[in-house]
């Protein structure tokens, strides 16, 4: 009887490539699967855990021909869950390879990290009323209004400074803090219905003149780590002042978390390296299925 899976590895950053992060996925998912249901909460704390070192876990894959695929339905992963119209945009699929691969089993934690280190724009759509509750926890009185923000997840540098003072970096908790979620354009990312005067934003915005420098989005940091030009420690000395200049961080600020931004670089990297495990089906074969049927009459 031929085998018909096999035990598979690849780097996480190779992962999340094949699932769209450069734009052309050839990781889908089969519409079987439920929809995205995590909240943004959970993908700060599947990035933490990673930043701890914990391992990302094992998937489960199934090998598909493109003749297969055009025959069933699927999906992509989305740049944006959209929890406001309902409506989410898939990455492209730029070219047509001789197989693809579907998701079985971690269609989660794929998509939370594509949202947690994807390009730019990557993150959720929430009514300010659901933001309220992941970054109050807690739910707003009075009837919910129809104001809605795009969260993107940053490294909030002033939270980092606090954490840093009181402990190492390998002990800091990013979920507590450092790890948030911001809007990068206060026009933008925010929708253009009329607030009253005194509204409270659920989100910073990281254009507001007070918050300048403040908010890095993670997917800059993901891409810096991933660099393999920088190998050295000067080079990592470089890159974080280029970061730091690029983004007009005050230059105390910058001083002092020059060593702490170049850990989380090096442990990034680590993170991209991380290998993750999967149980590979292959292809469907119509020969081996039909002697299957034959040998369970016995």
């Amino acid at each position: 009887m031929p085998q018909i899976y096999r035990d598979n590895h690849s780097s996480l950053s190779k992962l999340l490539e094949e699932a769209g992060a450069n734009g052309n996925a050839t990781l889908l998912i089969p519409d079987i699967q439920r929809p995205y249901v995590w909240s943004p909460r959970q993908v700060t704390l599947l990035v933490d855990s990673l930043l701890r070192g914990w391992p990302f876990g094992s998937l489960l894959l199934w090998s598909v021909g493109k003749d297969q695929v055009a025959k069933m339905p699927w999906r992509e992963f989305t740049h944006i869950i959209d929890r406001v119209d309902s409506t989410s945009e898939g990455v492209s699929t730029k070219q047509q390879p001789a197989t693809y691969r579907m998701v079985l089993d971690g269609q989660q934690r794929v998509q939370s990290l594509l949202l947690a280190f994807g390009k730019e724009d990557w993150g959720f759509k929430l009514k300010d009323a659901a933001w309220n509750e992941v970054m109050k926890d807690k739910k707003p009185r009075g009837r919910a209004a129809s104001h809605w923000s795009l969260g993107l997840l940053c490294l909030d540098l002033v939270e980092l400074q606090s954490a840093v003072k009181s402990r190492k970096f390998a002990h800091v908790d990013f979920s507590s803090g450092p790890l948030t979620w911001a809007t990068l354009s206060s026009k933008k990312h925010r929708s253009e219905t009329k607030r009253s005067r005194n509204y409270a934003y659920p989100l910073e915005a990281a254009d507001d003149p007070e918050c300048l420098g403040r908010f890095v989005r993670l997917s800059r940091l993901w891409d810096i780590a991933g660099d393999q030009s920088i190998q050295n420690s000067e080079d990592y000395e470089e890159a974080v002042k280029d970061l730091f200049e690029q983004h007009t961080t005050q230059l105390d600020l910058a001083n002092e978390l020059q060593k702490p931004l170049e850990d989380m670089v090096r442990k990034l990297r680590e993170v991209r390296d991380t290998r993750v495990t999967f149980l590979e089906v292959d292809q469907y074969d119509k020969k081996w299925a039909k002697n299957r049927c034959i040998w369970s009459r016995w």
